[in-house]
C-alpha cells in the first residue's frame, strides 16, 4: 500500500506539473485586471481607474504573465468565467449587479486582490471590514509596508509613498493581516497594508509607480499561490533579465570588464554575476522559479553595481535636483534631504515654493499656501538644511498658473480679465502674460525672492500652456497697439490667418520681454543672484508653440542657465535634443539638460540615467538636473550614481 503522506505528495506533484503546463491561453483566462468603469465616477476618479490598470497590465506584460483586462461591465455579463483570480486595482465602488457576479466568482473558488476599494458589501463578502479614511503627509506618512503573513516567496519589505489610505481589518476567522504599514523613519504603524481571507487579498491604497521591481515580484507570488504557472512565465523572463543596451547578463559582463579593466572592486562584482547566472540558469532547469527570480534580481543589482563603476566622475560639476513638493522627501525632512542629497554628489536643490498665487513661505506678496498653513516655512527650513551640507538653492518660481492659487483668488482675476482665453472662448486658469497687472504681480513675488539668501531663481512655465491660448479681449488691444495692425475677424486672422507669424512672434516676445525684465530687476537687487529656466526641449519649435524663445535668452544674456527638460526613455532620442540644444549660440556652460527619472514620459532605472549623464557629458554638457526627487529616488538612483558619476567633490 502507499503510504498516505507519498499519495498526497504525488496528487500535490501532478496538480502543480497540470498547472504549469496550463496553455498560454489558457493562462491568459486565469488571470484578469477589472478595469474601474462602472464603479469609478467619471472625471479624476475614472481616470486614475485607467491609469492603475494600465499600470498592473503593463507590470503583467514585463513579466509575460498573460492576462485579460475587461471592464464592470464586462464582469457584469459574466466574462469572469474561467478566471482564477481578479485583480481590482481600484474599483471604488462596484454596483448590485457586479457584486452579484463577484460574489458567484468567490463561490465558485476565485480569488480577488482588491486595492483601496470603499464598498462595504464587497469587504464583508471577502470576510473583511473597512475602516475609516485616512490622510497624512506628515513625517512620511505611509512609506513601505512589510509582510508578517503574505504569500510566500513576496519581497519582505516594498517601498510606497502613499498620502492617503482606507484600510480594511479581519472580520472573519480566515482573515489576518498580512503586511502593515511604515512611515518614512522606519516606525510601524498601526495601519495594515495588506489583509488576506480565503477569499483573496486587500490593499488599503492604490499600487503606485514607485518600486516597480519590488511589486513585479509580489504580483507574481500574489497570483502564483492560485496559478503556479505563473511563476514559470515570470521566471522564465527573469532568466534572460539583464541590465541596460546589452542583449544578455554575459554581454554585458564582457562589455563591463572590457571597460573597467584591471579595476578590483569590478572584478569582484563579475566573478559573483557569473556565479549567479549559473545558479539562475540551474535553478530555473530544476523549476525552482523563485529561486531563480530572486538571483535575477541578485544579478541585475550586481551588474548595475558594475557597471556605475565604469562612468567616471566629473569635478565642478553642476549637479540639480527638482523637488516638486517643495518641502523635501517629506514634511518636516529637510535636513534628512539635504543630507541624502549631499551624501550622493547631488550639489544643488530646486525646491518648487512660489506660484502665481499662492507661497509654501512667509510672503508679503502671495498668499500663503496649504503647505505653509499645515507645515510652516519651507523656504527657512530648506534654507537652514541646504547651508549645513553647502547645497545650492534654486528656488523653483512657477510662472503663469494658477493651479495652487486659492479659488477665491483665481475667480477674482476672472472678473477682472487677468485669465487667458483659448482659441474656442474658454477661460483657463492661467493668467495673460500680456497683461501689465499680472506681469508686475508676477515681478513683485521673484523681487521679493531676490532678497532672500537663496542662490538663484528657476522659473518654469515661462510660457504660454499652449498654441490655443491667449486670445482675450485684452491680447487683441495690445497686439493692435504693438503692431499697428487692425484685426477685423479676431482671433481667426492671427490664429490662421495672414497676420498668424507677427502675432506668434508678439506673443513670444511679451514671455522674453518678462525674462529681461526678471533679469533687470533681481540684478538690481543681487547681482550675484542666479536666474535660470526649465525649458522645452524642442527648440526653436517651441517658440511658436508655447511662445518659450529659450534660445535668445541665452543670446542675449537674459539667463545664466537653461535646463532643456529631455524627458525620454530612449537614448537616440536624449541625445537628438542633447547635440542640437548644445550647439546653440552663447550656449557653452550654459545647457543643464533634465533627465527625466521620475517624470510622467520617461521612468528610468541607475542604468539608464547613467548612460544618459554619460552621453550629456560627452557632448559637451557642463551639469545636469534630475527630474525629480520621489521618495525611491535616494534608495534606488543616487546610491548607484555615487558610486563613481557623482561622487561627492569640492564645492564650488
Amino acid at each position: 500500500m502507499v503510504p498516505r503522506y507519498t499519495y498526497l505528495n504525488v496528487c500535490r506533484t501532478l496538480i502543480t506539473i497540470a498547472a504549469v503546463c496550463m496553455p498560454i491561453s489558457a493562462l491568459a483566462q486565469a488571470v484578469v485586471i477589472v478595469k474601474g468603469t462602472a464603479s469609478a465616477p467619471p472625471g479624476a476618479e475614472r481616470r486614475t481607474a485607467e491609469r492603475v490598470s494600465e499600470r498592473l497590465g503593463t507590470w503583467l506584460t514585463d513579466l509575460d504573465i498573460p492576462h485579460r483586462v475587461i471592464t464592470d461591465e464586462a464582469v457584469i455579463a459574466g466574462r469572469l468565467a474561467g478566471a482564477k483570480v481578479a485583480l481590482l486595482g481600484y474599483n471604488p465602488q462596484p454596483t448590485p449587479s457586479e457584486l452579484k457576479q463577484l460574489k458567484q466568482f468567490l463561490n465558485k473558488g476565485g480569488k480577488l486582490i482588491v486595492c483601496y476599494s470603499s464598498s462595504e458589501p464587497l469587504a464583508a463578502m471577502m470576510g473583511f471590514s473597512l475602516g475609516r479614511y485616512k490622510s497624512n503627509r506628515h513625517d512620511g506618512g505611509w512609506s513601505s509596508f512589510q509582510f508578517v503573513d503574505g504569500p510566500r516567496h513576496s519581497p519582505n519589505r516594498v517601498y510606497q509613498r502613499s498620502w492617503n489610505i482606507r484600510p480594511a481589518l479581519p472580520a472573519s476567522s480566515s482573515a489576518s493581516v498580512a503586511a502593515w504599514w511604515y512611515n518614512a523613519k522606519g516606525v510601524r504603524l498601526a495601519d495594515p497594508a495588506w489583509v488576506k481571507s480565503r477569499s483573496g487579498y486587500w490593499m488599503s491604497h492604490v499600487l503606485l509607480r514607485d518600486d516597480a521591481e519590488n511589486k513585479k515580484h509580489m504580483l507574481v507570488a500574489l497570483i502564483g499561490q492560485w496559478v503556479p504557472s505563473a511563476w514559470q512565465q515570470a521566471g522564465a523572463t527573469y532568466r534572460n533579465k539583464t541590465i541596460g543596451r546589452y542583449p544578455s547578463s554575459g554581454a554585458a559582463i564582457a562589455a563591463i570588464r572590457k571597460a573597467a579593466p584591471q579595476n578590483p572592486t569590478v572584478e569582484i562584482l563579475l566573478t559573483q554575476s557569473t556565479l549567479l547566472e549559473k545558479q539562475l540558469q540551474t535553478s530555473f532547469r530544476k523549476g525552482d522559479y523563485p529561486t531563480t527570480i530572486s538571483s535575477a534580481r541578485e544579478l541585475e543589482s550586481m551588474l548595475t553595481q558594475a557597471f556605475a563603476c565604469t562612468i567616471p566622475t566629473r569635478h565642478k560639476e553642476f549637479r540639480g535636483i527638482w523637488d516638486h513638493s517643495g518641502m523635501g522627501l517629506y514634511p518636516g525632512g529637510w535636513e534628512a534631504t539635504c543630507a541624502v542629497l549631499a551624501r550622493n554628489g547631488i550639489t544643488a536643490v530646486f525646491p518648487n515654493l512660489m506660484w502665481s498665487a499662492s507661497a509654501h513661505y512667509k510672503s508679503a506678496q502671495l498668499p500663503e499656501s496649504d503647505n505653509y498653513r499645515a507645515y510652516g516655512d519651507q523656504l527657512t527650513a530648506c534654507l537652514k538644511a541646504a547651508k549645513r551640507h553647502k547645497l545650492e538653492v534654486h528656488v523653483w518660481k512657477v510662472c503663469w498658473s494658477l493651479q495652487e492659487a486659492p479659488p477665491a483668488v483665481i475667480e477674482k482675476l476672472r472678473l477682472e480679465k487677468r485669465l487667458q482665453v483659448t482659441d474656442n472662448g474658454k477661460t483657463i486658469s492661467w493668467l495673460c502674460p500680456s497683461n501689465p497687472k499680472n506681469h508686475a504681480m508676477e515681478l513683485a513675488g521673484i523681487k521679493e525672492m531676490a532678497h532672500k539668501p537663496v542662490t538663484g531663481i528657476h522659473l518654469d512655465y515661462i510660457r504660454y500652456r499652449d498654441l490655443h491660448s491667449c486670445y482675450c479681449a485684452g491680447c487683441k488691444t495690445r497686439f493692435q497697439r504693438a503692431s499697428g495692425i487692425t484685426i477685423a475677424r479676431w482671433p481667426k486672422d492671427v490664429i490662421s490667418g495672414t497676420h498668424t507669424d507677427t502675432f506668434l512672434t508678439w506673443r513670444a516676445g511679451n514671455i522674453t520681454r518678462f525674462v529681461a525684465d526678471t533679469r533687470k530687476a533681481t540684478r538690481a537687487i543681487n547681482r550675484k543672484l542666479i536666474l535660470s529656466a526649465a525649458v522645452f526641449g524642442s527648440y526653436p519649435s517651441c517658440a511658436r508653440s508655447v511662445a518659450q524663445d529659450w534660445g535668445s535668452w541665452l543670446e542675449s544674456n537674459l539667463v545664466d542657465f537653461v535646463c532643456p527638460m529631455n524627458y525620454s526613455t530612449e537614448l537616440a532620442e536624449f541625445d537628438k535634443y542633447v547635440s542640437k540644444q548644445l550647439a546653440l549660440p552663447n550656449s557653452n556652460g550654459r545647457i543643464y539638460p533634465g533627465i527625466g527619472i521620475r517624470a510622467t514620459e520617461s521612468y528610468l532605472d541607475p542604468v539608464d540615467t547613467l548612460e544618459q549623464i554619460q552621453l550629456l557629458r560627452q557632448r559637451g554638457a557642463s551639469g545636469f538636473l534630475l527630474f525629480e526627487l520621489k521618495s525611491d529616488v535616494p534608495r534606488e538612483i543616487l546610491p548607484i550614481l555615487s558610486i563613481q558619476a557623482t561622487r561627492p567633490q569640492q564645492r564650488r
